[in-house]
């Protein structure tokens, strides 16, 4: 994991969120990630830095766009809907970021450092 610690809380988000003279694109990345911290089915999940801590229980290798989708691919519906729900989000955020190509093998912390 890479100083997951500096990446940016829950209130940072929800004020990115809402602020217009952000670019639209980092205010539609801190709205996809305050879904995916909500939508994860754990209790007091409260920052994107617990999420990440839960992410790395159960993907394998780095949180890369391809390893995101591969661990999404191996879930039941019925049974993770809202792991499911949250990793659609976590996904998006690679392609609204830049082409999805280049953003493969980067790290979804890298990703959300930008902001």
């Amino acid at each position: 994991m890479s100083n997951v610690e500096t990446l940016i809380n829950y209130a940072e988000l929800a004020e990115l969120e809402g602020n217009e003279s952000a670019s639209e694109r980092s205010r539609e990345v801190a709205r996809l990630l305050r879904s995916a911290c909500d939508d994860w089915p754990v209790f007091n999940l409260e920052e994107p830095f617990d999420l990440l801590n839960e992410l790395h229980k159960e993907v394998v290798g780095a949180l890369t766009f391809e390893n995101l989708r591969d661990y999404d691919d191996r879930l039941h519906l019925s049974s993770n809907a809202w792991k499911k729900e949250a990793l659609f989000s976590l996904l998006e955020i690679f392609r609204v970021s830049t082409s999805c190509d280049s953003l493969q093998n980067v790290p979804l912390e890298i990703v959300l450092k930008e902001l």
